[in-house]
């Protein structure tokens, strides 16, 4: 795993990470994902389910012995320079065919699709053209005079889901290395080796591939990826002499799946997971369980994001195992690594208290209202006394409540000094739990601010967080708690 991950890193730090989804930059995208996300009439059968299964390859089909060179690479990004590519398809009677795909969304979002014919080989961005890919693609991938190649059948589906195209004359030659040398399942890569005696970098396949325009390193990546699969495909015809044209592995069960077979995890499935693993149990549990995954479910088709972005399995079973009733709390649940929306914090508290045996025991909350004011005051700094921090605050006020986390039990007079012993250190903690614990405090002190209506710079946070600590422990309103902060000495609380 840290392999992996070690991988990942590199190829981010080489080509980078699209910062903005194509959803902001491209005119109706969110809109064509949420229609696939929700999609509830998936279709049930084939509509080529009888020229499948009759569908044998002719001589015409496998009648290219060699590519040509040079060969020419086109980068479609245009809807003139897809129709061109569309003609030259038309004219081939042999193609291969990869895809490249982002897993950030809800489905598998292809973003870009190789092909490559006997004199060229073109790399078509799908997320920019994703309302033309079927118009002009479908002829010839639809066409069963046309053969296409793909190393394994998972890009059927993807095909399938995004843009409704269902393969027909599909060879996969993974199956035909399988007949004739033995091996199941074999990569690409050793493929590649095993045929051509040719290396092959897979660490692009990494990169976030929703880079537009791809750097040119990618993009030769993308174009030698289909075009050295031709050469292999080459290869194994060569190899593959004695075998009838009538008896020639054709990947019949692989074109024949549907997406519907293959639909998103429900609640319940997920439930018997954690069921057998016996870490949630209770009937409350489940309940808990099953409206939180269909509200984590409802938002990853709203917004195409993946379900494990907002929350990961691991989060959610942390989640209804402690039950937070705070928004702190809960954010103490949830990985720093994860950036959660503000306002879904507030919705997972209320579906966790739907369920919640004790009504009384979800408290936490602070109410306020009123408008925006001018009024400057200005509060003496709790760490250094020379420090004068400024916060602008809301005129009209309404009283809030205050839960205290693990504080103080009692209510203090307000002229009382307040000193509480912190928790002994634990000498096991690694680095890592120690910056948790920070980027918490940064966390909750920011929440702090924006619950008191506060603004302040990143740096002053942590002696805003102690102003409020404070007041929780002496159960003031806003009016007190900046009254009685300015009576404190500069030092109260050394």
């Amino acid at each position: 795993m840290s392999q992996i991950r070690a991988k990942i890193n590199e190829a981010r730090l080489k080509w980078g990470i699209q910062t903005t989804r194509p959803h902001t930059s491209i005119p109706g995208f969110l809109s064509w994902r949420r229609e696939i996300n929700q999609a509830k009439s998936l279709p049930t059968l084939h509509p080529y389910k009888y020229t499948i299964e009759n569908w044998h390859i002719s001589a015409d089909m496998v009648s290219v012995t060699d590519l040509v060179y040079p060969r020419f690479t086109r980068y479609i990004r245009t809807e003139a320079e897809l129709a061109d590519c569309s003609i030259d398809l038309h004219d081939n009677a042999e193609i291969t065919v990869d895809t490249e795909m982002n897993s950030d969304s809800y489905h598998h979002v292809i973003c870009i699709i190789q092909i490559s014919t006997k004199t060229a080989d073109y790399v078509i961005d799908s997320l920019k053209l994703f309302n033309k890919i079927r118009q002009y693609l479908a002829p010839s991938f639809e066409n069963p005079e046309k053969l296409k190649i793909f190393h394994s059948s998972n890009d059927l589906l993807h095909l399938q889901r995004n843009f409704g195209i269902f393969m027909v004359a599909f060879i996969d030659t993974q199956e035909v290395f399988e007949i004739l040398h033995g091996t199941k399942q074999i990569a690409f890569d050793k493929m590649a080796k095993s045929l051509l005696d040719k290396d092959v970098n897979k660490l692009p396949q990494l990169a976030d591939w929703r880079l537009s325009p791809l750097p040119d390193d990618l993009l030769e990546y993308a174009a030698a990826d289909t075009r050295l699969l031709f050469e292999c495909w080459l290869k194994l015809k060569h190899d593959a002499v004695s075998i009838e044209s009538e008896e020639f592995p054709v990947s019949r069960k692989n074109s024949l799946k549907l997406v519907s077979s293959y639909n998103t995890q429900t609640a319940e499935a997920a439930w018997s997971r954690y069921t057998t693993a016996n870490t949630l149990s209770t009937t409350i549990h489940k309940k808990q369980f099953i409206s939180l995954f269909n509200w984590r479910d409802g938002k990853g088709k709203e917004h195409d994001i993946h379900p494990n972005k907002i929350i990961t399995p691991h989060d959610l079973e942390s989640i209804i195992i402690h039950n937070p009733t705070t928004t702190n709390s809960l954010r103490d649940r949830i990985r720093p690594c994860r950036d959660l929306h503000n306002s879904y914090y507030l919705q997972i508290i209320d579906i966790l208290a739907e369920y919640n045996p004790n009504p009384d025991s979800n408290r936490g909350a602070i109410s306020m209202s009123g408008e925006q004011s001018n009024r400057k005051v200005i509060l003496p700094s709790l760490t250094n006394g020379n420090l004068q921090v400024e916060l602008r605050v809301n005129e009209s006020w309404e009283p809030m409540t205050w839960e205290s986390d693990g504080g103080l039990q009692d209510q203090l007079e307000p002229n009382s000094t307040c000193k509480t012993k912190p928790p002994p250190p634990n000498k096991s903690q690694s680095r890592y739990a120690k910056r948790h614990r920070r980027y918490r405090a940064n966390v909750r002190a920011r929440q702090s601010a924006s619950h008191l209506g506060l603004e302040t710079e990143d740096h002053k946070r942590v002696s805003l967080n102690k102003c409020v600590s404070f007041a929780r422990q002496l159960n003031l309103t806003k009016t007190e708690l900046l009254s009685y902060l300015n009576e404190l000495p500069d030092n109260w609380d050394k």
